[in-house]
C-alpha cells in the first residue's frame, strides 16, 4: 500500500470516530490506551564535553523531562493524537512536575499520590557515551497499592493496558501479575515491555504483546543459545502473542501470533539518545492498530519509525519526526 495513503488514512481516522468505527459493537465511547509506569522519574538529561569523575563538570545542554517506560509510551502515543492514561504512582513536587507536564502533553495523568517520599529524578549524562544515575522513587504504602488496583479494575473492555518497566524496591515482584489478574474482561489488550522473570511470569495471562531486545529475549528461554525461532515458539507455547523484538543497530522484527516474520532495516542517522526508542515503538506499533487500514506490516513499519524518529531526538520524538522517516522505513516479510 502506498505509504502516504497509510499516512493520510491514519492521522485522519485517529480519534474518537475511527475508534468508534473499530469498535462498532461496543457502545460509543472513547476507546482509551493505558499505560502503568510504577517508578515514574522527571529525567534530567545533560551534554558535556567529557565526564571527569571527582570533578566540576559543566553542562553544554540540559532539560528535564517526564520519564518512565510507560510514561514514554504515552506521551508518543499523545504526539500521534491517539487517547491515552498514565497510570502509576508520584509522590512530592517531583511528583506535581511531572504530572503538569503529561498534562500540557494532552495526556491524561491520573496517578496514585503518595505520601511518602518524591518521584525519583534521573540524570542522564551524555558525553559521548551515556552514562545514568536513576533515582530511588517514594515510598508505596499498601493502601497506595490498593488504590491502583482499584483502578486497573475499572479498565473497560475494548481498552489496551501497557505495563512497562522495572519493579521498584517498595513493592513485590509479582505486582504485573496482581495487576493482571485484577482485569474486568479478556478484551483488554495486554502489552508487556519488562525483563526477565518479570515478564515471563505475565506469560499466562496471555499477553497481546511483548517486547523484548535480543539481550531480554535470551534472559525468557531456557536455551539462550537456540535459535531464535526456536526461542521464539517457546514463548508463544507459554502464551505470547505478537513478539516485537528490538535488535539496536540491526533493526528489529516482528512475529506475528499467526507465524508470520516481518523485519526492518535499520535507518542510517545520528543516534542522539536511546533513552526512550523501545517505548516510542510499542506506541508506534499500538497507534497503528487504531486504523483499520494498516496491516501488522505498516504496524511495525510505525512503531520502527517512532522508534527511529526518538533514537534521533533529544527526548520522545514529535509527530511531523516519524512522518518524515515513515516513507524511508524498509521492511521484509
Amino acid at each position: 500500500m502506498n505509504l502516504n495513503l497509510i499516512r493520510l488514512r491514519f492521522f485522519s481516522r485517529i480519534g474518537a470516530s475511527l475508534i468508534r468505527n473499530r469498535r462498532a459493537h461496543e457502545e460509543k465511547r472513547e476507546i482509551m490506551i493505558y499505560t502503568v509506569t510504577l517508578n515514574p522519574a522527571l529525567d534530567y538529561y545533560c551534554t558535556v564535553e567529557t565526564l571527569n569523575l571527582g570533578e566540576t563538570n559543566r553542562c553544554i545542554t540540559e532539560s528535564l523531562i517526564g520519564g518512565g517506560k510507560g510514561i514514554n509510551v504515552s506521551l508518543m502515543l499523545a504526539q500521534l493524537g491517539v487517547p491515552t492514561t498514565a497510570l502509576g504512582f508520584a509522590a512530592g513536587f517531583t511528583g506535581e512536575e511531572l504530572i503538569r507536564q503529561l498534562q500540557d502533553q494532552s495526556v491524561n495523568a491520573d496517578f496514585i499520590r503518595c505520601a511518602q517520599g518524591q518521584t525519583r529524578i534521573n540524570v542522564k549524562i551524555n558525553s559521548g557515551v551515556e552514562t545514568e544515575i536513576n533515582g530511588r522513587g517514594p515510598e508505596v504504602s499498601a493502601a497506595e497499592r490498593e488504590a491502583l488496583l482499584d483502578r486497573i479494575r475499572r479498565i473497560q473492555p475494548g481498552d489496551t493496558l501497557v505495563l512497562s518497566g522495572n519493579v521498584p524496591p517498595t513493592l513485590p515482584e509479582s505486582i504485573y501479575e496482581q495487576i493482571l489478574a485484577e482485569l474486568p474482561a479478556s478484551s483488554i489488550r495486554v502489552v508487556v515491555d519488562a525483563e526477565g522473570a518479570l515478564l515471563r511470569d505475565t506469560l499466562r495471562f496471555h499477553p497481546f504483546l511483548i517486547k523484548p531486545n535480543l539481550a531480554e529475549l535470551r534472559q525468557l528461554v531456557a536455551n539462550p543459545q537456540a535459535p531464535v525461532s526456536d526461542q521464539i515458539q517457546e514463548l508463544r507455547r507459554q502464551g505470547a502473542g505478537h513478539i516485537l523484538v528490538s535488535m539496536g543497530a540491526e533493526g528489529s522484527v516482528l512475529f506475528t501470533a499467526e507465524g508470520g516474520v516481518y523485519r526492518q532495516h535499520p535507518l542510517p542517522g545520528q543516534t542522539v539518545s536511546t533513552v526512550g526508542a523501545g517505548d516510542s515503538m510499542v506506541a508506534g506499533f499500538l497507534a497503528s492498530l487504531e486504523n483499520s487500514a494498516c496491516t501488522l506490516e505498516d504496524s511495525l513499519r510505525w512503531a520502527a519509525a517512532c522508534g527511529t524518529a526518538t533514537a534521533f531526538s533529544r527526548g520522545i520524538a514529535r509527530r511531523e519526526q516519524v512522518e518524515a522517516l515513515l516513507d524511508q522505513i524498509r521492511i521484509e516479510g
